[in-house]
C-alpha cells in the first residue's frame, strides 16, 4: 500500500501501552453515492475494544480512490479497499452507529518502518482480539 503515497499525518503509537489504531466508518445514511467517511483512532488492546479486522492483501494498487479521513482529508486507497469498506458500511452503519474496524492497510503508517515493524509483531493479536474478520 505504500506505493499510493498517502501523506496522512500519522500520530505515534505507544507501542507500550500496546496501542493500535482503528478505523471508525461513520453512518453513510441510505445514499449508496456518498463518499465514505472515517476517522482514525487510537485504543489500547489492552482494553478488549470492539471491532472487526480487514486482511487487506489483495487487489491492484494500480485502480485508487479516495476516501474522507477525519472530515476533509482525501486519503488515497485501492479501489478493492474501497469497495470493501462501501460495503462494510452498507450493512453496518444502518443502523446509524459507528462501525469500528481495523484495516492494516490504513490503521498503520506504512511510511514509518519501525510502527510497521513493531504491528506486525502484534497482527496476531489484532486478528486474535477482533469480532470477525
Amino acid at each position: 500500500m505504500e506505493n499510493l503515497h498517502n501523506n496522512y499525518p500519522y500520530l505515534p503509537l505507544a507501542a507500550a501501552q500496546d496501542e493500535i489504531r482503528f478505523l471508525e466508518l461513520l453512518p453513510r445514511g441510505l445514499d449508496s453515492s456518498t463518499p465514505i467517511q472515517a476517522r482514525l483512532i487510537h485504543g489500547s488492546l489492552k482494553d478488549l475494544p470492539k471491532y472487526d479486522a480487514l486482511s487487506y492483501v489483495w487487489g491492484s494498487t494500480h485502480e485508487q480512490t479516495t476516501i474522507q479521513l477525519d472530515d476533509t482529508r482525501d486519503y488515497l486507497v485501492t479501489k478493492n479497499l474501497e469497495r470493501a469498506l462501501r460495503h462494510i458500511s452498507h450493512f453496518e452503519t444502518r443502523k446509524n452507529e459507528v462501525v469500528r474496524i481495523w484495516v492494516d492497510a490504513i490503521c498503520i503508517n506504512q511510511r514509518n518502518i519501525e510502527e510497521r515493524n513493531s504491528q506486525v509483531k502484534i497482527m496476531w493479536r489484532i486478528y486474535a482480539a477482533a469480532e470477525n474478520v
